[in-house]
């Protein structure tokens, strides 16, 4: 199923569903004349959705969001700092979250367990992850990234102790880093001979298996390279998967990832990648424009966003199949 943005005066960015049927979609404003942050609600699954009120002005730049059993966390960019928003099951009005400390600066967020939810800070001398258990009103802090790490875009938890964050390095590369202890250490992915030019985003579908979406220093197209040793090391594979003509974005749960970005054509597009092997291109009934971010809380049921949609899509594998195709209704 599929419908238009409710946010007129803002461009989508990221959304975020949890099992409980929570999700919650942020966005950047385009419209100066706008009164309401770029803040939308869902309490069905993505069926329907309601803008929300905040205490964030209006031209705030949401860039991150997740959303767990007791609410959901964005983080968002404006002149008051760069700051976490929470909002609570049940109510429709966000307000920010406590901060770690008082000149951490939030990157990115992600949530997992049934109350634990994670963000990654940074200040003038570190990087790190810390971890709530009341949505955002008291946060722990974790250990530091991998030294020379650069801001964090992504992350992604698998449970309360496995995470993948991706973004870029002191060098403007891209880089890859995981935790398999809740944030307490980290370590850097090795990408062998290869040079990242950006990472998109990376997840991991098993305890081991793990997935990257990568721009490569010689390539004009964004590759899938894989990893069987938790992400600690990532190979691109001798023909490249190109479902996805153009992807973006992905999510992962046991036993595989849903990749979306953009057909060919330029419209939506999405495809499973699964155990064994590539995936093919499925038209989605409603998705006007490139797909660039997406949230599945089960391997049958992801949710979408575009610049100006959103898509509930239900994968499905079929049994037996060699392909990893299925089918996308909507």
């Amino acid at each position: 199923m599929g419908q238009a943005s409710p946010m007129l005066g803002a461009n989508l960015v990221d959304v975020a569903c949890s099992a409980t049927n929570l999700c919650a979609a942020v966005g950047i404003g385009f419209d100066p004349k706008s009164e309401t942050a770029p803040f939308a609600s869902s309490s069905n699954g993505g069926l329907s959705w309601s803008t929300n009120n905040s205490s964030a002005p209006a031209n705030i730049k949401l860039t991150s969001v997740a959303c767990g059993p007791s609410g959901c966390l964005s983080v968002g960019r404006s002149l008051l700092g760069v700051l976490v928003y929470r909002l609570a099951v049940g109510s429709t009005t966000w307000s920010p979250a406590a901060r770690p400390t008082a000149t951490s600066v939030a990157e990115a967020t992600a949530c997992a367990a049934r109350t634990w939810c994670a963000a990654i800070y940074s200040d003038a001398s570190h990087r790190w992850m810390a971890t709530t258990l009341d949505n955002g009103q008291t946060w722990k802090a974790g250990g530091d990234l991998p030294l020379g790490n650069g801001p964090v875009f992504r992350l992604n938890c698998t449970d309360a102790s496995r995470c993948i964050s991706s973004g870029i390095d002191m060098q403007g590369h891209g880089y890859v880093a995981t935790t398999s202890d809740g944030g307490s250490t980290w370590t850097a992915a090795n990408f062998g001979a290869a040079t990242v030019v950006r990472v998109w985003d990376a997840g991991c579908r098993t305890s081991t298996e793990c997935v990257a979406l990568v721009d490569l220093d010689g390539t004009s197209a964004t590759v899938l390279v894989t990893s069987s040793d938790s992400g600690a090391t990532f190979a691109a594979p001798a023909t490249p998967w190109s479902a996805v003509a153009t992807p973006r974005a992905l999510s992962c749960t046991i036993p595989s990832c849903v990749v979306v970005g953009a057909d060919a054509a330029g419209h939506g597009a999405a495809a499973v990648y699964g155990i064994v092997g590539p995936g093919a291109v499925i038209a989605l009934r409603y998705a006007p424009t490139p797909l660039i971010s997406v949230s599945c809380v089960s391997a049958s049921r992801c949710t979408g966003a575009g610049l100006g949609s959103l898509v509930v899509m239900t994968p499905s594998v079929p049994k037996g199949s060699q392909q990893q195709g299925g089918k996308f209704r909507g």
